[in-house]
């Protein structure tokens, strides 16, 4: 099995090997809401038909989403379920990532053409183009934003599937989103009181140090973090916050917590080497965060946060602001007002998170036939569908286990799961 030893609950399951997957182009309509806009994009896809039953097959859809899309060892639990009904594997890059790229440059006035509804319409050609003349059934999944189009596909284009797997997919946009923070502080909590404790402490002396009149004492600090002493203040608290966040998220809450239990009496500037290592092993990286980087318009295919900073400030909001129970971030610094003052300086444009939740979601997502999958550590299942409706088939699964994070069933099976 590829992605690491298998796990033997799993063994029924087909091993799917990256190699077997070509890369393709698709001409993909550029405006799918302006018929007398003609315009169009190469989008990039991906094909698997070593299982393919030509017969009776049906088509997995993997959506990509706010990122390079790539076929990963290590992501092929849904492609493993795919082939073990014989299906076509596919999976679709989302535009204006990777090498999907509608233009030569990322100028705001060209992601007029990003959005959400364009995505699922994409999805919806894509499809017409490759299932509809062969009436395949269609399986579309997706994992975190892409588990929400894949759970939207399935209520607004219920004709072009049979149905749809929502892994932690975020189907409901909102702007304070506190709950987020507070879940950091559930999550963390589980190694113990002092885990938490011990986040909130160093951050307050990190905002103590951020305020401070002492210039030396700033810049060190945002250096000993692994940030330029340049950057706005908020948006590397952004960034740190999410050194912390990115761990818990991503199923490293006692990892986490253990690095937290060895420092938590030391000095701020060894924690800080410490927090600096965890960024570099989470992925967390400044210039994701810094908002003069992010207002670089020249494209890069390996690059998504000006992209990303885009649709969440327009379409979602998702702004990540101190839980109103027990504060892992301060307020001072992340609060309403300074996402509301970075969406603004980047692009010029207040969140529409009521339009799109009032487009996508309701009260309740519509889709029926949908499997619904969460990690019960992960920071985003309260943007997630919880309460699904059993009477359209709606399946709500939770794996609430240690370390169980965003996308967690998304991954191959290894025998060191949780």
């Amino acid at each position: 099995m590829v992605g690491g030893s298998p796990s033997t609950e799993y063994d029924y399951l087909p091993s799917v090997d990256v190699s077997d997957f070509k890369q393709l182009w698709h001409t993909q309509t550029l405006d799918h809401f302006n018929y007398l806009d003609q315009r169009t994009y190469e989008q990039r896809y991906w094909v698997n038909d070593k299982f393919f039953d030509e017969v009776e097959g049906p088509i997995f859809l993997y959506i990509c989403g706010e990122y390079t899309c790539s076929i990963r060892e290590d992501r092929m639990f849904s492609f493993m379920v795919g082939a073990s009904h014989n299906a076509k594997l596919m999976a679709l890059e989302h535009r204006f990532y990777g090498e999907s790229q509608p233009f030569d440059d990322w100028k705001t006035e060209n992601f007029a053409y990003l959005s959400a509804e364009q995505a699922l319409a994409d999805i919806s050609s894509f499809i017409s183009e490759f299932a509809a003349e062969e009436n395949r059934q269609v399986v579309v999944v997706g994992g975190s934003y892409p588990g929400a189009l894949s759970a939207w596909f399935r209520e607004k284009y219920p004709h072009m599937t049979v149905a749809a797997w929502s892994s932690s997919g975020v189907v409901y946009p909102k702007v304070d989103f506190w709950e987020f923070d507070e879940q950091v502080y559930q999550s963390t909590v589980k190694s113990g009181e002092w885990c938490p404790e011990t986040i909130k402490s160093i951050f307050k002396e990190v905002t103590r140090n951020l305020h401070s009149a002492d210039d030396d004492l700033k810049a060190e600090t945002m250096k000993r973090a692994g940030a330029s002493p340049k950057m706005h203040t908020g948006d590397f608290a952004f960034y740190f916050a999410d050194i912390f966040v990115e761990s818990v998220q991503y199923g490293d809450r006692t990892g986490l917590c253990d690095a937290m239990k060895e420092i938590k009496d030391k000095d701020l500037m060894t924690q800080l080497d410490t927090i600096k290592n965890l960024a570099a092993k989470a992925g967390v990286s400044p210039p994701d965060y810094c908002r003069k980087a992010i207002s670089n318009t020249a494209i890069d295919t390996n690059g998504s946060a000006r992209q990303w900073t885009y649709q969440y400030c327009t379409e979602f909001g998702f702004y990540q602001t101190p839980s109103e129970k027990h504060a892992m971030r301060p307020s001072e610094l992340l609060g309403v007002p300074y996402w509301e003052d970075l969406c603004m300086s980047l692009f010029g444009v207040p969140t529409q998170a009521k339009r799109s939740s009032d487009e996508f979601a309701g009260f309740h997502t519509a889709g029926s036939n949908t499997i619904i999958t969460n990690g019960g550590e992960d920071p985003w299942q309260w943007a997630t569908e919880l309460e699904p409706n059993t009477d359209i088939n709606q399946v709500g699964l939770m794996a609430d286990c240690t370390d169980c994070g965003h996308c967690a069933d998304l991954y191959t099976p290894k025998d060191t799961d949780p």
